[in-house]
């Protein structure tokens, strides 16, 4: 039950992920140009993770959906 709160993809949960890729991307731009070197741990968050994290939520959504869809529709 933990983990289906957790990936269970809401409105509130994916606005809440859009603002933290675009910080994510904004706080990578600007570090890169205060420090004048590449930082690499914002680009990995708006790169990989938060995209990653979003499209299992969106598989884990979709397969809870259409599985109550078949639960509901065999009783």
């Amino acid at each position: 039950m933990h983990w289906q709160k957790l990936l269970i993809l809401n409105r509130k949960k994916g606005s809440v992920l859009l603002g933290t890729e675009v910080l994510a991307i904004l706080l990578h731009n600007f570090l890169g140009a205060w420090l004048k070197t590449e930082e690499a741990f914002f680009f990995v968050i708006a790169v990989l993770l938060i995209p990653g994290y979003f499209l299992l939520s969106i598989l884990f959504t979709t397969v809870s959906l259409v599985s109550k869809k078949i639960d509901s529709s065999r009783k």
